[in-house]
């Protein structure tokens, strides 16, 4: 209802609404996707931060016991 009586004032009411919609939808999803950015950036600190924190002895055992696996 709102849209024919845009419509009918300006002639591109409808077409309006759903750019309106459609940027809407991307706003939204942009949103998300910053917010899950933020996520896995915290992460990744938070990891880095434990890594740093361990003795460069503990270090290298870790790297052997991954090459181990890896080859």
């Amino acid at each position: 209802m709102k849209a024919d009586r845009i419509s009918k004032t300006t002639g591109y009411g409808m077409k309006a609404m759903n750019y309106s919609i459609k940027s809407d939808k991307a706003k939204v999803k942009a949103e998300k996707a910053k917010l899950k950015l933020a996520s896995n950036k915290a992460y990744i600190e938070k990891m880095n931060s434990k890594v740093s924190s361990l003795t460069p002895e503990k270090r290298a055992e870790v790297q052997r016991y991954i090459d181990k696996y890896l080859n």
